[in-house]
């Protein structure tokens, strides 16, 4: 019997549930239910995991209000661990809460996923199965986490949860390298490089990071490269900086969250659906929120055109061009489009000044091209109000 999705109301913010029941029978039996948010409240308690799908094939199974559901391999490792012996456990989980085949309902769900994400009473960030080493190193921070659960930690500052640390690791017979070692592995799982992870992790409230049956608070992982000596990539920093913690609003997160910006230093994430460069960092950004919906009703070159016309106010019936191939190219090239358009904008007579001074006040650092300045002195009638837009901009930098 094939497992059929049942309606949900799509004219509001509503969404399903999962219930893994409680046990230890392999088949992972599982109920369905809907849910809705209202007045930014869900009726029932629910966690929310984070993961990587892995390979799209659904080689596993698990069962889903009595009837078989396939799942793909990794998504089943996670519900095995998450699922506990004596209590029921209610979690959203995107590839079974979301019927994958609706298009129309994927586009729904995926603008009410930032308050999914919100209203959930923990974030799970499912880093894959355990190995030795990775057990050694959440061990270690659960072993820290203990040991301060009764202090007043919330105002610590790094160099106080160094002191603590020390401490503990000073009666610790085993070698710092092990730690080291299986935080490392950690950090170069591909939890790190998936692109929904960014807005699953920015609308956390709290969180837990879990490999296997081991897991530690996001704040104490968060700590965990300053504590062993570790440099995490910059990518990955940026993870680590944006979830819940103390620290999280005196990180870039509380800065810059505008969509240029996050397409800028997150473009290059993995996803399995181009679009969803795009439509995942919605969620997160500060500017493009209700300004762009996610349509997979859109083909990849409509998107593209509705973002460039966001990032660099060009008129949406606009020859202005050459638009970007793909949207990774558009990611990749964002300061070569953006000095093109400045450029093109230089030329244009009736609102060219509008253009450059929207593009130059988000983005003040950009270079002014020897064809811009060219182009505007060309520009008989907005010339002189786009120079001046430039000029303006120069003294802002150079103060800076």
């Amino acid at each position: 019997m094939v497992f059929i999705y049942g309606p949900i109301d799509l004219g509001g913010p509503s969404f399903r549930l999962l219930r893994i029941l409680k046990g230890c029978d392999p088949s992972i039996p599982c109920v369905l239910f809907q849910a809705w948010v209202r007045q930014r409240e869900v009726a029932i308690s629910y966690e929310a995991i984070s993961y990587v799908w892995g390979s799209p094939e659904r080689q596993c199974q698990v069962l889903l209000n009595g009837t078989s559901f396939g799942v793909t391999k990794s998504l089943h490792e996670a519900l095995r661990c998450l699922q506990l012996k004596d209590e029921d456990r209610v979690i959203w989980v995107d590839a079974i809460c979301i019927d994958q085949s609706n298009e129309i309902e994927r586009g729904h769900q995926v603008r009410h996923m930032s308050d999914v994400y919100k209203e959930a009473a923990r974030v799970i960030y499912w880093l894959g199965p355990p190995s030795l080493l990775t057990d050694i190193c959440l061990d270690g921070l659960e072993l820290l986490q203990e040991e301060t659960r009764q202090v007043a930690t919330r105002s610590w500052t790094k160099e106080q949860w160094m002191t603590a640390w020390k401490s503990l690791k000073a009666n610790d017979p085993r070698p710092p390298e092990f730690e080291r070692q299986g935080l490392q592995e950690l950090l170069d799982r591909s939890w790190f490089r998936r692109v929904w992870i960014l807005q699953e992790v920015a609308n956390s409230q709290a969180a837990i990071v879990s490999s296997g049956k081991r897991s530690v608070s996001a704040r104490v992982f968060g700590l965990a490269p300053f504590l062993m000596d570790v440099m995490p990539r910059s990518h990955c920093q940026g993870i680590l900086d944006m979830m819940p913690s103390s620290f999280r609003q005196s990180s870039w997160f509380s800065e810059s969250r505008d969509l240029y910006t996050l397409l800028e230093n997150f473009g290059g994430s993995e996803s399995s659906e181009e679009r969803d460069l795009v439509y995942a960092l919605l969620g997160v950004s500060s500017d493009a929120v209700g300004a762009i919906q996610p349509n997979y009703q859109m083909d990849e070159q409509e998107v593209i055109r509705a973002v460039f016309h966001f990032l660099f106010r060009t008129h949406p019936d606009s020859t202005l061009g050459p638009f970007p191939p793909s949207i990774r190219m558009l990611c990749r090239r964002l300061t070569f489009f953006n000095e093109l358009v400045l450029e093109m904008a230089a030329t244009n007579e009736d609102d060219g000044d509008t253009i450059v001074a929207f593009n130059l006040h988000r983005r003040p650092y950009l270079t002014i091209s020897a064809q811009t300045l060219h182009a505007a002195a060309r520009n008989r009638r907005r010339g002189t109000h786009i120079l001046q837009e430039i000029l303006e901009s120069l003294r802002t930098s150079s103060r800076e």
